[in-house]
């Protein structure tokens, strides 16, 4: 069966947008409907016995940088990625981490850049059904470390969605974690989301390639942490890329 998950996918999981609206949830409100299903025995306490080797990744053509794990390689070398994303994907599990340039929203009230953001991913998803999406935790400003950046705007938060990889119809349930950072002298906002698949379905073509199956709530922590070095290794290198 699937298993009980605590708390924004790999990049195979986009689909095209919708223009429904997705509804945040509480967390009380969330209750998927997934089939009782038998999975394999396996767990994910290898990656927190061994933590990731990071390096320093160029992006945007070297404009920015970002300290990813050497296990991740450039998605666009084998799929079109559009110019103002950069999407890295693990070459063996389904994680992944997207880095986003997008207009500033100046319509959007900073109180609802994060909601408005999360809301656009799940329609990305197809996952705006009040079902099929939550977020679980709004991150607290002074856990959100931009050491290497100077921003006028920051907001993290942990959630969950029921994503059908492109192509297939069966649904996983991934961890989400986007952050939102506004850079107002470039009229810009940057998106940073990893993507952890934590319950996969047994029609998944993730079940058969046998990657992960369930992750545990210490194990979520810990990729939370990951994630949060991230963000504090990301740093503009060369501003011409706003012209």
């Amino acid at each position: 069966h699937l298993h009980t998950i605590f708390f924004l996918t790999s990049t195979s999981y986009f689909h095209q947008p919708t223009n429904q609206t997705a509804r945040i949830l509480t967390k009380g409100e969330f209750q998927p409907e997934m089939q009782q299903q038998q999975q394999p025995q396996q767990s994910q306490q290898a990656s927190l016995a061994n933590q990731p080797q990071m390096r320093p990744t160029p992006l945007f053509g070297g404009h920015f940088s970002m300290h990813l794990p050497t296990t991740y390689y450039d998605l666009s070398q084998f799929r079109q990625i559009p110019d103002h994303q950069e999407v890295r994907a693990d070459t063996v599990k389904d994680h992944s981490v997207i880095v986003e340039l997008v207009e500033e929203n100046d319509g959007v009230p900073e109180d609802a850049l994060l909601s408005f953001h999360w809301r656009k991913l799940c329609q990305v998803n197809q996952c705006d059904n009040d079902k099929e999406q939550q977020v679980m935790q709004i991150v607290d400003d002074s856990k959100i470390p931009t050491s290497n950046l100077k921003v006028d705007y920051k907001a993290c938060c942990i959630g969950m969605q029921r994503i059908a990889k492109a192509r297939e119809t069966a649904k996983n349930t991934v961890l989400v974690f986007l952050t939102v950072l506004k850079l107002k002298k470039y009229a810009t906002e940057v998106l940073i989301s990893m993507n952890l698949p934590i319950e996969v379905d047994i029609h998944s073509s993730t079940w058969y390639n046998g990657r992960e199956t369930s992750m545990t709530k210490e194990e979520q922590e810990y990729w939370f942490k990951v994630y949060t070095g991230m963000l504090d290794s990301f740093d503009l290198r060369d501003a011409s890329i706003f012209g």
